[in-house]
């Protein structure tokens, strides 16, 4: 790793087998940073051990879009896009979309829809089914779409490597324009113009952006060009930001770190969301029973497993209709639909994950730094999710593969040392795999039955080469060491100023050493409830360790009979009738 850091436990590690690192910050960047803003210390040693420098401080605290975005222009084959869009939009006709079936591709479709929607141009959205059209372009829903009036279709969150079906739609005169965000390669897809921050010529950078994000910056490109021309003399012009709900939604749920742009995004985003604008948004909350303010946590935990549930065993094209209607009675419909796909989906993950952990047990394609998981029949719609929950299980680079017939089709899912994308793309340009493609921490392929022991060699070989040697062991990162007089609620309510949270951007942990535990039971689905105190039996707080009762962790909580135990978590403020505290969300335990 390229941080310094200190072993907390030493040589030992926890009950969940992880190994706690405290990583090192500047300490006088950290002391400046509480003078000069007037923040808790705990706070300025955060932003520093994240790296955030004394110039970039207000910034990070108050994103803003102005501060972060980009001229969209200087994008390559951004003007290209933009005027083509600008002419669609001022000669009225038709668009395509073709989207992806997961969140990015669901918030993208509808981003750009509405945007010509509210131009009054048409525009169509296809999404693909996962099981029927597998993956990206298909040629016959190229087809259907250009024989629907679409002048073009343009791609999103897909595209940028899919060779073979846009050579055969260009032979057909059908017009494609590509806004994707996945790993490009040195030779170009048949396309009028492709928008991707990382194609292998562009120079602006921000390959941090999920799909949705740089369909944002294209209609902000669209939009400069159709009042360059003057289409908006006699009319007002469509408030961009007002979407931003949407660029939210994707980012956050497509796992885009929150730095930059996408943070910016990401924040006020969240505050346009919360004034219950889209009428999608708002009765997917409604059906997943919040009616708090929306944050973060709720986007990538609640609404995102419901948004992606239809890509998975549902129709596909839900998410995307239920973001873009205004209809209240049809949105009620979708969200409804897309809340039983999610307990459908649960239901047959379930299944599969408890099959997949006794394939594991079994010892097969298993190494300590690559698990290649072989199953048959099982539903594609899930081996992605699948491969998730084993990958936070194993903390290993894990691939889950589903065979049916004499073809195969798999999911990966990576840790942060090892570039799955590229690997994948690799096996690809070898012959090895049919197709294939993804992020750095995500992937998709396909391959023939007869040559998974080949890829698994593959996979495993390259693996190793990135990770150069070292050894892949698990690790609990921590961002302070505290006690309990200092977990006090003035901090948990600073702590919101972090926020939003998600990947590059993890809510804080902090490590409590020599603690016990006064009382633990369990409650509810299998958590385990705790009240904490200090050696000198000063202090006490409340815990919990969510659905913990069967693990080592909610184990150990409960018969620890006064051992002093270390304790890493998250500190949380409760509001519970007007009363405020603070409790521990307990990650993991160590014995002392």
């Amino acid at each position: 790793m390229s941080l310094q850091y200190t072993k907390i436990l030493g040589s030992t590690a926890s009950v969940s087998q992880k190994t706690w690192i405290l990583h090192e910050y500047d300490e006088n960047l950290a002391l400046t940073i509480s003078q000069r803003h007037g923040l808790h210390d705990t706070i300025s040693k955060i932003l520093a051990l994240r790296g955030v420098t004394l110039d970039e401080v207000d910034n990070f605290l108050n994103p803003t879009i102005r501060n972060y975005l980009p001229d969209p222009l200087r994008f390559k084959d951004m003007p290209k896009i933009a005027n083509l869009f600008a002419n669609r939009i001022i000669n009225q006709e038709p668009i395509g979309i073709f989207g992806d079936y997961d969140v990015d591709g669901a918030t993208s479709s509808a981003l750009l829809a509405r945007f010509f929607s509210s131009l009054g141009c048409q525009a169509e959205i296809f999404i693909p089914d996962r099981l029927d059209d597998g993956y990206g372009p298909n040629l016959e829903a190229l087809k259907k779409l250009a024989a629907n009036g679409a002048k073009t279709i343009v791609t999103v969150d897909c595209g940028s490597t899919a060779f073979v079906p846009l050579e055969e739609a260009a032979k057909l005169g059908i017009e494609i324009a590509i806004i994707d965000h996945h790993a490009c390669e040195a030779i170009m897809p048949k396309c009028i113009a492709l928008i991707n921050p990382k194609r292998l010529d562009e120079e602006m950078g921000h390959t941090e952006l999920a799909a949705v994000g740089v369909v944002f910056l294209t209609i902000v490109a669209t939009n400069k060009i159709l009042r360059d021309k003057g289409f908006y003399n006699n009319r007002p012009e469509p408030n961009l930001f007002a979407w931003l709900d949407l660029v939210a939604l994707g980012t956050l749920c497509d796992m885009a770190p929150l730095i930059r742009l996408n943070r910016a995004y990401v924040s006020q985003g969240l505050k346009i969301m919360n004034q219950k604008g889209n009428t999608g948004i708002m009765a997917l909350a409604e059906v997943s029973g919040i009616s708090e303010t929306l944050k973060a946590y709720h986007l990538g935990f609640v609404l995102g497993p419901r948004l992606n549930a239809p890509g998975r065993v549902g129709f596909a094209d839900c998410g995307a209709r239920l973001l873009f209607t205004d209809n209240k009675d049809r949105a009620k419909d979708l969200a409804g639909i897309l809340n039983q796909n999610n307990l459908d989906r649960q239901i047959i993950e379930a299944e599969v994950l408890e099959q997949a952990d006794k394939i594991i047990a079994t010892g097969k394609y298993v190494n300590e730094n690559f698990i290649l998981v072989v199953g048959h029949d099982w539903h594609q719609g899930v081996i992605g999710i699948v491969a998730s929950r084993l990958k936070e299980k194993y903390n290993r680079v894990i691939c889950v593969v589903t065979i049916s017939g004499s073809t195969a089709k798999g999911s990966g899912r990576s840790i942060l040392e090892v570039d799955l994308g590229e690997m994948v793309i690799s096996a690809r340009q070898i012959g090895l795999l049919n197709a294939g493609g993804g992020h750095h921490m995500a992937a998709g392929f396909s391959v023939n039955t007869d040559r998974i022991d080949e890829l698994y060699n593959f996979f495993n070989d390259h693996i190793t080469a990135q990770l150069k040697g070292e050894k892949n062991l698990p690790k609990l990162e921590i961002d302070g060491l505290m006690t309990l007089d200092g977990a006090n609620i003035s901090l948990a309510k600073q702590l919101d100023l972090l926020e939003p949270y998600g990947s590059a951007n993890m809510p804080p942990k902090f490590a409590f050493l020599n603690i016990k535990v006064v009382k633990a039971e369990i409650v509810g689905n299998g958590h385990v409830r705790a009240i904490l105190t200090d050696a000198m039996n000063h202090n006490r707080i409340k815990a919990i360790a969510f659905k913990s009762a069967e693990t080592p962790i909610g184990q150990t909580l409960l018969k620890s009979n006064g051992q002093f135990l270390h304790i890493a978590g998250r500190l949380k403020a409760e509001n519970y009738q007007g009363r405020e505290s603070v409790q521990i969300n307990i990650e993991d335990v160590a014995m002392v």
